[in-house]
Formats: C-alpha cells, sequence, structure tokens
C-alpha cells in the first residue's frame, strides 16, 4: 500500500511547488482562502487485513470546538456554519430546553461561525484519484470532501469532524477530526479511528448495540440532536457515542504534520489512508479589478 498509492497519484498535475511558495510567502492579507480537499479510503488487500494485532476498544477524542466538513457539492457562494456540539442530550425535556436556548448561548465566548463555500465541478483535483481508486477492487473510498475557506495566520487551528464510511448503529466506519492551520507554513492535525464493530452480529431492534439507524428503532426514554452529515437532523442517541467502544478491530490514526501548499499529502495506516492537497485560492470579492 505504501508503494501503490504514490503511483496512483504520480501523474496527476498540480500547480508547480514554487508558484506556490511565492503565494504563500507573498504580502499578507487579512483573509487567505484556500481550497481544501480531503480523500478517505479504505486498503482492503488482503495481506493489510493480517499485517498486525488490532486493538479491540475505540475512544474518541474530540477538540472543544469542531465543525461539519462541507458537502463537495455544497454553494457556490459564501456560507456560515456553526460549531458542531455532540449529542449529549438524555431527556426529551432537556433536548426542548437546548433547542429553545440555542441563540441565548450566542454570546462574547461563543466560537465563531465557520465561513466556507464549495468548489464547481472541474475545478477539483483529488476527484482523479478517487475515481482510480474506485475502479481498483483492493481499495474502497469512504468519503471525499472539496471546499474552501480562509486560514487566519495566528495559527488557531479549525477541526472538522469526520464521520465517514458505513453506518454501525451509532457509529461510523471511520471517525475522529482533521484540522487545518496557518503559520508560515501550513499544518495538519488529523486523530482518526476505523473500526470494524460487532453490532452487525447482534439482534436487530436494540437500540443499544444493533444493525443501521433505520434498525435500532427510538430509544424508549431518549431523543436527541443526532451525528448526521448536514448536522440538522434528530435521530435515536442511546449511549455517549464518545465512550470506549467495543470493536472486532480497531486502527488509530493520530499525525501532526506540516506541509506546503499545492502538494497532495498522503496519511498512511496499513487499513485505511487519507490523501490531503491544500492549494491557494482568491475569493473574487477579495482580487482587485
Amino acid at each position: 500500500m505504501r508503494t501503490l498509492i504514490p503511483l496512483l497519484f504520480a501523474s496527476l498535475v498540480i500547480h508547480s511547488t514554487a508558484s506556490a511558495q511565492s503565494q504563500d510567502e507573498g504580502m499578507e492579507e487579512p483573509l487567505r482562502w484556500y481550497q481544501i480537499e480531503v480523500l478517505f479510503f479504505r486498503n482492503l488487500a488482503e495481506s493489510a487485513q493480517t499485517e498486525e494485532s488490532w486493538p479491540m476498544e475505540i475512544e474518541l477524542q474530540m477538540p472543544e470546538t469542531s465543525y461539519l466538513m462541507p458537502e463537495t457539492d455544497s454553494p457556490l457562494a459564501d456560507q456560515a456554519q456553526r460549531p458542531w456540539h455532540p449529542p449529549q442530550i438524555t431527556l426529551v425535556e432537556e433536548l426542548e430546553e437546548t433547542v429553545a436556548g440555542e441563540e441565548e448561548r450566542e454570546g462574547s465566548d461563543t466560537p465563531p461561525r465557520l465561513v466556507y463555500r464549495g468548489v464547481a465541478d472541474g475545478e477539483t483535483h483529488l476527484d482523479a484519484i478517487r475515481q482510480k481508486l474506485q475502479r481498483r477492487g483492493d481499495f474502497h473510498v469512504l468519503d471525499y470532501r472539496a471546499w474552501r475557506q480562509p486560514l487566519l495566520e495566528d495559527g488557531a487551528p479549525v477541526y472538522f469532524r469526520v464521520a465517514a464510511g458505513e453506518h454501525h448503529g451509532l457509529y461510523r466506519e471511520l471517525e475522529g477530526y482533521i484540522g487545518f492551520s496557518l503559520k508560515r507554513y501550513l499544518h495538519i492535525d488529523t486523530d482518526l479511528w476505523w473500526g470494524d464493530y460487532v453490532f452487525d452480529e447482534l439482534a436487530p431492534g436494540d437500540p443499544d448495540t444493533a444493525g443501521t439507524p433505520e434498525d435500532a428503532g427510538t430509544p424508549p426514554v431518549i431523543e436527541a440532536v443526532a451525528d448526521t452529515e448536514q448536522g440538522a437532523q434528530r435521530g435515536s442517541v442511546a449511549t455517549d457515542i464518545f465512550g470506549p467502544r467495543p470493536a472486532l478491530r480497531a486502527a488509530h490514526l493520530k499525525e501532526q504534520r506540516r506541509m506546503r501548499s499545492d502538494e497532495v499529502h498522503y496519511f498512511d495506516h496499513p487499513l485505511f489512508g487519507i490523501l490531503v492537497l491544500i492549494s491557494p485560492w482568491e475569493h473574487p470579492e477579495q482580487v482587485e479589478p
């Protein structure tokens, strides 16, 4: 796997590194926008499945403030997103109080909303690799996202919640976070867990254990804001999704890396991988006529 992926994107043509460096090290602007592309995939090769002894428990760690990764087909106009909050509500009454008090919690200490916009068809780069991986039998694409957003040069990271791949009850096949920050260089911080969960072997209808969200049914005592791709739908939450989870197999990838713009970066684990590409982008309203 460590040699296959570089070969897959060896033919990918990105803007020259020299051009990227000149943009990174050029005149300072109050708001610098970047196009961010992230591709998550599984390695299905038989040799990778037995390469190591895998842990059998997952325990996610999330930053205090994170956002949902924008959809690849997000609108091409500027959008704003509130920070994502994990479901921690246990009673219907508490849920109603939380929804009613949402606006009251927005004060001076509230994290800022994420400003972003989508990417038009034909303006992405990693989509070509995504298509190559999908045609191979030994890889499976879990998710692909592309969007544009500003990064401030104060080094403050912007974290995104990752929830990709198959549904296993309340959980997803790949979960965790990925964060981006800008100092002199771009920086990426990722902490991801892949899980082969035991829930599919248990009887459907048990909200604490089994099946898909459709199979699980509605728990009798709770109804809360569930983790969804849009972050606005309601669903069933029976346990703390960040508590320890049993799994048949688990794989953990935690890494921090300094990176240059316009370069494809590969984060490798025997069972899954991530490709990240960050490219400078000029916001139309900031371009001088």
